[in-house]
């Protein structure tokens, strides 16, 4: 009735094979809901076909690398799965409650539970090419941003924005020691493009009229990610150019160094910038009390 936990040992498993070693060899362990979906799973894999999908929920999990031997690899692991038992339908209303657009309505004619696993989530074991379009169907749900164009929400940011001329704290490695700062410039992007004597890098902000996406976005300005094609704007050479963003959401900071001012440009959230320490306010003191 309750939750339940399932545990598999692997205890003393053996490969009697030789192996580079940069090999990394794993164990996975699949645990399905239904019966049938296992003894599917398992003849289909005997007999080299394709896995079929499953009609319940199905989860995976792996050993560590297995260690090499003299004979071999080698895997002693225990690896546990949990069932929630009689609680799992009041699990699964408050995740659809939390993520509804990550889940589709059912059909008239039948419930989600009896719904195939790919209307939820693709299972584990399904190879790259099968499981690329459901996983991104079912992530672009739950990560609007992932498609081109989407924003990031403002709720899901791990902090507030750093402004222009805020002030902060920059850490200096050289002198071992947080300083302090003043923001410069913010949400600059780092791309990288071939120039006429080589690769070239260039910082531009996010919004600038020399930078533009490939693709197209409704979104003001656009949104890059680390990776994208772009098209930056060669001065020098008076045309675009095909450019990869090499890093996105810079902040340039301004502190004075041993050897006077200095500037510094980094990722908002590296772990050398920061706002300085709110000072506890003061608490009033309490009045003596007053003798006659």
């Amino acid at each position: 009735e309750g939750a339940v936990t399932t545990q598999v040992t692997i205890s003393r498993a053996r490969l009697n094979q030789q192996h580079n070693n940069s090999d990394a060899v794993m164990v996975r362990v699949l645990a399905f809901k239904d019966l049938d979906d296992a003894r599917l799973h398992l003849q289909a894999r005997r007999s080299g076909e394709r896995e079929p999908l499953p009609h319940g929920r199905a989860c995976a999990q792996s050993t560590a690398p297995g260690r090499a031997t003299a004979e071999g690899l080698a895997w002693d692991a225990s690896l546990e799965f949990l069932g929630l038992g009689s609680g799992a339908m009041a699990a699964q209303s408050r995740l659809r409650d939390l993520l509804p657009e990550c889940f589709r309505e059912a059909n008239a004619n039948r419930k989600i539970h009896d719904a195939l696993w790919p209307e939820l989530l693709p299972p584990p074991f399904l190879s790259v090419e099968e499981c690329r379009a459901l996983a991104h169907e079912w992530a672009a749900h739950f990560a609007p941003w992932l498609k081109e164009g989407a924003p990031l929400p403002p709720k899901w940011l791990v902090s507030e924005a750093y402004r222009i001329g805020e002030e902060v704290q920059c850490y200096s490695v050289s002198e071992k020691k947080w300083l302090p700062a003043t923001v410069l410039d913010v949400d600059l992007v780092s791309l990288l493009y071939q120039g006429p004597t080589g690769p070239v890098t260039k910082q531009l902000p996010a919004g600038h009229k020399d930078l533009r996406s490939e693709a197209k976005s409704h979104q003001d300005p656009p949104t890059f990610r680390v990776g994208d094609q772009v098209q930056c704007f060669s001065a020098t050479q008076d045309r675009w150019l095909p450019a990869r963003i090499a890093e996105v959401d810079l902040v340039v900071v301004s502190y004075a160094g041993q050897d006077g001012q200095r500037t510094k440009q980094l990722p908002a959230t590296h772990a050398h910038i920061r706002r300085p320490a709110k000072s506890p306010r003061p608490q009033n003191p309490q009045k003596s009390p007053s003798h006659i």
